[in-house]
């Protein structure tokens, strides 16, 4: 709050020098100044066991993104109170241990915003009249749920990085970032193929194979390559997923294509969730290449691949498969999604 005139006898203030504070609003009449003023509240990233954050809507605060428990401290309240007051309120949880993360300025609110992370069992959310929806979301997909940049966003992304073991780098949310993104355009984009052109062949080569090619070395190499305890999908056969072997009769329909995507999907999610940035450095057991190295391989022949098979459906269909790229939003229709 900026004052303009005395809150005690309404005479309009003057600016006078106060040594380091610089000009302040200051009443002839009462013989005091009065400091522009700002309203405390909290906000919490509210985090369980299982690497999730709960994300609220809230219309009156954003209509189109996700966004914290937030609230207003009240006299008498310590701020820890209040983060634990309000995350009873709107989402029904018992807080069991809260980190402070940090302050940050809302100057559009005249707010200072004290940040938590709060730890709570993962349980049904019941939401207040104030909520309009929310859920539990894995720390890979939190993050381009929030408005980037808000306070929210900078608070989801350092309680990611401090339960992850990240440190404050970001690298690591980046890639999760990404790598959710590209999971959901791969299987928007095999959901977006229709049955008839499943098993035609461009350049002798089916369509399913292009898929399955894209998935195996998804499965093989954004880990590590050399993990003596991996397994192929027990559909798989030799050559199966090589490009540079023309298929018999052998084929993978779209329920088993489906089912691995499943499989890889939760198996990159679980590894990408408790990735640190300190680990992308090093070589996984029996590699050598760096963590780094592997995932932004497979980024590239991932969106290399993919964009084949889009090419094909584009040709043939006449219709184009959405895809997010760097900051678009998630479509709220369910699979597929092509463009309108």
């Amino acid at each position: 709050m900026r004052f303009t005139y005395c809150p005690v006898c309404g005479q309009r203030l003057a600016l006078r020098d106060r040594g380091d504070e610089g000009p302040v609003p200051w009443c002839e009449n009462c013989g005091r100044s009065w400091h522009d003023s700002f309203t405390a509240a909290i906000i919490a990233a509210v985090v369980n066991e299982d690497n999730e954050v709960a994300l609220l809507r809230q219309g009156y605060i954003a209509e189109s993104t996700w966004v914290c428990v937030s609230g207003i401290m009240r006299p008498g309240e310590s701020a820890e109170e209040t983060a634990a007051r309000e995350i009873q309120e709107e989402l029904g949880l018992p807080v069991r241990e809260l980190t402070y993360m940090g302050s940050w300025p809302y100057p559009r609110k005249d707010m200072l915003m004290l940040g938590f992370m709060a730890l709570a069992d993962r349980a049904p959310l019941r939401l207040s009249g104030e909520v309009d929806a929310a859920r539990w979301v894995s720390f890979a997909e939190a993050p381009a749920l929030i408005r980037q940049g808000s306070v929210a966003w900078q608070l989801v992304n350092a309680s990611i990085a401090l339960r992850t073991g990240a440190g404050a780098a970001p690298l690591c949310g980046d890639i999760r970032y990404l790598t959710e993104r590209a999971l959901w355009e791969t299987e928007n984009l095999i959901r977006c193929v229709p049955d008839e052109l499943w098993d035609k062949r461009y350049d002798e080569l089916p369509m399913w194979k292009y898929i399955y090619h894209t998935l195996y070395s998804m499965d093989r190499w954004y880990i590590n390559p050399a993990d003596p305890d991996y397994r192929d999908p027990p559909f798989h056969r030799e050559g199966l997923a090589d490009l540079n072997a023309v298929p018999g009769p052998e084929r993978v329909d779209r329920a088993q294509m489906e089912g691995y995507f499943q499989a890889i999907a939760e198996k990159l999610r679980r590894y990408a969730a408790g990735l640190r940035d300190v680990d992308l450095a090093e070589c996984p057991p029996g590699c050598d290449m760096s963590r780094f190295r592997l995932i932004l391989g497979q980024f590239r022949h991932w969106h290399r691949h993919m964009g084949l098979v889009y090419g094909f459906l584009v040709e043939d269909t006449g219709r184009w498969p959405y895809v997010l790229n760097m900051l678009g939003e998630y479509p709220k229709d369910p699979m597929p999604n092509f463009y309108p």
